[in-house]
């Protein structure tokens, strides 16, 4: 269409102009958290659960979090009541990405509360916080040079008795947890501070 002076006139439609713009945000809002999907292997785990569709809900989890850790939570929970108050691994930190994680743990650990201790000491006065629990915990994250980060806790501790998930691996004394005798045995276990 031609003005007066013999320009083109060139009016944006603009209520289509932003469907457009709309259609486009969406789609790459949907690319983005489908590709997000994928990659966190959330596409394998349907996989499985599809493909073991009468498997056990106990099954499954191993499946999604790991058979470690898994099985390391449910040791917890049945070995602590629900008012615990339980100290962690340091967080962020590896190799501890599951088991340092408060706000994770609460999920299969609820009621008990949960708090994060640092790696060479406790980070906080045991008694003063009502600390009942203290993980043993080697670490479900890759190893790192001559496995100098795993095993936690990296401190002794005064215990009124030592769990372990699988048998005793380590020496320390039942009224006390030595950490020099857990420095390389890949011990999973749970400590009741003795008070």
């Amino acid at each position: 269409m031609a003005n007066k002076g013999g320009s083109v006139s060139t009016k944006i439609d603009f209520p289509n102009f932003l469907k457009v713009v709309m259609g486009i945000i969406a789609l790459w809002i949907l690319y983005y958290n489908v590709r997000g999907i994928v990659l966190l292997g959330t596409v394998q785990h349907l996989k499985y659960i599809a493909r073991h569709p009468l498997e056990s809900y106990e099954k499954k989890m191993q499946e999604r979090v790991g058979p470690i850790f898994y099985d390391y939570v449910q040791f917890i929970k049945y070995n602590t009541p629900e008012d615990a108050a339980i100290l962690l691994p340091p967080y962020p930190a590896l190799p501890w990405p599951q088991t340092s994680n408060d706000a994770y743990m609460r999920y299969f650990l609820y009621p008990r509360t949960l708090m994060n201790g640092k790696q060479f000491e406790p980070g906080l006065d045991i008694n003063k916080e009502g600390i009942d629990y203290i993980l043993i915990a080697w670490g479900e994250g890759p190893n790192e040079s001559s496995d100098l980060t795993h095993g936690w806790p990296k401190f002794d501790v005064p215990a009124a008795r030592i769990l372990y998930l699988k048998g005793e691996p380590a020496k320390s004394r039942n009224d006390y947890y030595l950490y020099k005798d857990h420095v390389s045995t890949g011990s999973w276990g749970l400590i009741e501070v003795r008070k």
